[in-house]
């Protein structure tokens, strides 16, 4: 790493140190593919792959103000991004060789289970933290993500440049993601994060 990238590095874990959620968005947005590219190399699963991403972020997160304190942040997060990669894999094996059991189906189940309350849980904190978007954001924001319509869709639909549904979106995306950070949500600040970039 050239010595203007490591204080530049330098600089965001100072910042992300301080619970900047400028500084957090920067350092996702600069390892996230090449971890991407490595998990799915292994799980060859695209919802793994980004399950891996929002553990590994999360520690990131978690262990914020004490990144500074690494000799390398690189190799740290790549350390932390493989092992949870082997975790994945470990589990993956251990339900493959338990699935005809009736333990299995039992816990299959209670996993499902969690996933809807979760899923539940997530959309009531994401539905808490769109009220702090002005309705148009709000309209754009539940037209991208929950139609999946294209910024041209969107753009037809509401009388709108192709700009301009972007421009809202955007604006959207990133009022959600440090009203989330700034309440502790980081789990579904990372949710957001994929989102956008997948």
């Amino acid at each position: 790493m050239s010595t203007d990238n490591l204080y530049e590095e330098r600089r965001l874990l100072l910042m992300l140190g301080n619970d900047s959620a400028y500084a957090f968005q920067q350092i996702f947005d600069k390892y996230k593919d090449h971890i991407y590219k490595v998990a799915m190399s292994y799980v060859k699963d695209k919802h793994l792959a980004e399950e891996i991403i929002q553990d590994v972020f999360t520690k990131v997160w978690t262990h914020r103000h004490s990144l500074l304190e690494l000799r390398s942040f690189e190799a740290w997060l790549y350390t932390v991004s493989k092992n949870r990669i082997f975790d994945y894999n470990k589990k993956k094996i251990a339900d493959w060789k338990a699935h005809l059991g009736y333990h299995s189906q039992k816990s299959e189940t209670v996993n499902d289970s969690e996933r809807l309350l979760q899923s539940k849980e997530y959309k009531e904190l994401l539905h808490i933290a769109q009220q702090q978007l002005t309705d148009q954001q709000l309209l754009v924001f539940k037209l991208a993500k929950e139609e999946h319509m294209s910024y041209k869709q969107i753009a037809a639909q509401l009388n709108l440049s192709p700009l301009t549904v972007k421009t809202h979106l955007a604006r959207a995306m990133n009022t959600l993601k440090n009203h989330l950070l700034k309440n502790g949500e980081i789990n579904i600040f990372i949710l957001l994060a994929i989102q956008n970039f997948f």
